[in-house]
């Protein structure tokens, strides 16, 4: 009798796969495997929030127009960096939140440290919520411009938010959400010891 060429090899379920290296941290410092599963992913979430973060500091934060009778004359469009202070707020908070989450990954018992990263994800959020505050002086300034040597008639100026602060504020939360969904692992991890 001869084997088929198309048959699949035999699998030899036997042996387990080897631990990874964040595993074997993982059981050393006594996280449970249930726990050492999931925390790392939690905290990664924290990673992309506070990437997510950096990278909206540099998007539209706020569209500002003045029209008359319901014709655009000036559209201005401002950054989160444009801000003086709200977007590099939001900027230095991603980067040490990215960071510190980064090595509450790698140091997993450290729950001061992940209380610090749910601490940068409010201030993400506040700093942002600030931001939001911040297109008032746009529209004042649009309407003291006065467009060539055309007078306007009935200038009328207004703000949107951009998408930018929105998800710097999302951000912000989900960062906040991972830091302490992770204490709660950790949490949970101590009384089953």
């Amino acid at each position: 009798m001869t084997s088929s060429p198309t048959s699949p090899p035999a699998v030899d379920d036997e042996e387990p796969d080897e631990p990874t290296w964040l595993e074997r941290r993982y059981a050393r410092d006594g996280i449970p495997d249930d726990v050492a599963l999931w925390a790392p992913r939690v905290m990664g979430a924290a990673v992309v929030g506070s990437v997510a973060a950096l990278v909206s500091a540099f998007l539209p934060w706020a569209h500002a127009r003045l029209t008359d009778r319901g014709e655009d004359l000036l559209v201005v469009t401002a950054k989160g960096t444009d801000y003086h202070f709200t977007g590099r707020w939001v900027v230095g908070l991603a980067i040490l939140g990215a960071a510190l989450a980064a090595y509450v990954v790698l140091r997993p018992m450290s729950r001061m440290f992940a209380a610090g990263v749910a601490v940068l994800g409010i201030g993400i959020v506040a700093a942002a919520m600030i931001g939001e505050g911040n297109n008032t002086p746009t529209v004042h300034k649009l309407r003291n411009l006065r467009i060539g040597t055309v007078e306007v008639d009935n200038p009328v100026a207004h703000t949107t938010i951009g998408y930018g602060l929105w998800i710097a504020m999302v951000a912000g939360l989900v960062v906040t959400g991972a830091a302490l969904v992770w204490v709660a692992f950790l949490s949970s991890s101590k009384h089953r010891r």
